[in-house]
């Protein structure tokens, strides 16, 4: 048993002995042995045991585990929560509350004291169930992977969650508790069926070593053996992602549509669920029906259409690019400008601030000094040039309003809705309602990246122009 730890820690964790590890004991023997294993070994340890406020020994089981690290000369540290308050708070199974709690002591003490791990014990029996709980569940290749040795889980981003034990089974830690001495507590909650997980141990298992004798330790090779098979298709979707990635962001991720479709129907589930990972890296389930319905979408090769992927998180089509999205609130587009407020541009030309990363310079010029600068063959689409003489003293630098229309450049004594010249420009849908909008009194002026309006273009007895850039602040 000693040996099979140690070679997870080393080989699967890169963590040597004289490593720091915070350990969370409950004062069963599973965890009570890894705790006394790993010192024996030459590693660092904390203790570190949560009181869920569960059950009525729970205080025992904490003074027993105090009383544990006392003997031993370890760090302790401990807490109270009351998982049940907190479950029915964030409306979450007692199970998934107690997770939850459990998870985030452990990496706070973690941060705390400076470890370089959090170590867990769960077992090679915890892997057997894990990964009938989420056949049971409907689950695909990363459910019945089960647990990893090593995981950057989401409640630290530079300190890793161990699980040294995974390769041993709980009758090997029977005997190493009897052949050391150590004492333990027995968890009563286990023989409770009310909890998925103990029906699988109590009724499930025994049940199914009927059919075949060898039954877990086939399950666990099983899971080993397909945790292999995920590495090998994560490293694909690793080296691919890079260049199909277009955007990212904290709230949102945007994929090349024509690379994605031309990926077999395997990798594009796995692409999206990696991206899905990465928004909710604390998502342990991604439905297959929501992965199935957004590749419906992505597959009919149209330049709209969304679907929620549950989580909070929606996919929409936006001509050429696949976005995944986090929340409701609109993502700008990279590559348009972005208002975030409007503003009056007032008598003096200035420079305006449109938003973090976009401001707008205004600068009055001679037809001299236009033609110096080569206007009539300006190229960039978001600088204007206009009849300065055409406009008011008071410009408005706004949104899109329902009801805008707009006389483009080329339709003298005609206007369409602004709508309509939008979507014939090909202006992305999360671009357009809050693109900065140059107005005049109630008429636009300029829609940037497009068109000027027609009555405002430079004719020839222009003799002052008004000249409009709008330009990026900050990089994307």
């Amino acid at each position: 048993m000693i040996s099979k730890i140690i070679e997870t820690l080393q080989n699967d964790c890169d963590l040597a002995p004289g490593s720091t590890l915070l350990v969370g004991v409950s004062g069963g023997a599973d965890s009570v042995s890894l705790a006394h294993v790993l010192v024996e070994s030459g590693y660092q340890i904390v203790i570190a045991h949560l009181n869920h406020g569960l059950r009525e020994e729970a205080a025992e089981d904490e003074k027993f585990v105090e009383k544990f690290a006392e003997e031993h000369g370890f760090s302790f540290t401990s807490a109270y929560t009351d998982t049940g308050d907190f479950a029915e708070e964030y409306s979450l199974s007692i199970e998934e509350a107690a997770r939850e709690l459990r998870y985030g002591f452990l990496f706070e003490q973690a941060e705390a004291y400076m470890v370089d791990a959090v170590a867990v014990a769960h077992t090679a029996d915890d892997q057997v169930e894990t990964v009938l709980m989420h056949l049971l569940r409907g689950s695909g290749l990363d459910g019945l992977v089960g647990m990893k040795a090593y995981w950057e889980s989401p409640w630290h981003p530079e300190i890793p969650l161990v699980r040294p034990m995974l390769g041993v089974w709980r009758e090997e830690i029977d005997a190493y508790c009897q052949q050391n001495g150590l004492d333990t507590r027995f968890d009563h909650s286990n023989l409770d069926t009310t909890f998925f997980r103990n029906r699988l141990r109590q009724n499930l298992i025994p049940e199914l070593t009927t059919y075949n004798p060898n039954i877990k330790t086939l399950l666990w090779q099983m899971s080993d053996t397909l945790s292999a098979d995920q590495d090998v298709l994560e490293n694909m979707v690793n080296t691919m992602l890079p260049a199909m990635r277009v955007e990212q962001s904290e709230d949102h991720v945007a994929l090349a549509a024509i690379r994605f479709r031309g990926l077999s129907l395997g990798l594009q589930r796995r692409v999206l669920r990696q991206v899905i990972s990465e928004l909710r890296p604390g998502l342990r389930d991604v439905d297959y029906g929501a992965v199935e319905r957004a590749i419906t979408i992505i597959r009919q090769d149209q330049q709209k259409g969304q679907t929620d992927l549950g989580a909070g998180l929606r996919l929409q089509m936006e001509q050429d690019r696949i976005l995944i999205v986090d929340g409701e609130e609109e993502i700008p587009h990279p590559d348009w400008p972005w208002l975030e407020w409007d503003d009056e541009i007032g008598d003096n030309f200035e420079e305006i601030e449109l938003s973090e990363a976009w401001q707008m310079r205004l600068t009055e010029l001679s037809l001299e000094q236009a033609e110096q600068e080569g206007f009539r063959e300006n190229t960039d689409l978001f600088t204007a040039y206009l009849d300065a003489a055409t406009l008011s003293s008071s410009l408005l630098v706004r949104g899109r309003q329902v009801g805008d229309r707009f006389q483009p450049l080329g339709m003298a004594g005609h206007s369409q809705k602004l709508a309509d010249f939008m979507i014939n420009a090909k202006i992305p849908p999360r671009a357009r309602a809050r693109l900065p909008l140059v107005c005049a009194t109630d008429k636009i002026v300029w829609v940037p990246g497009v068109r000027i309006a027609h009555p405002h273009r430079v004719k020839e007895n222009t003799k002052s122009i008004l000249k409009i850039s709008i330009f990026r602040t900050i990089k994307e």
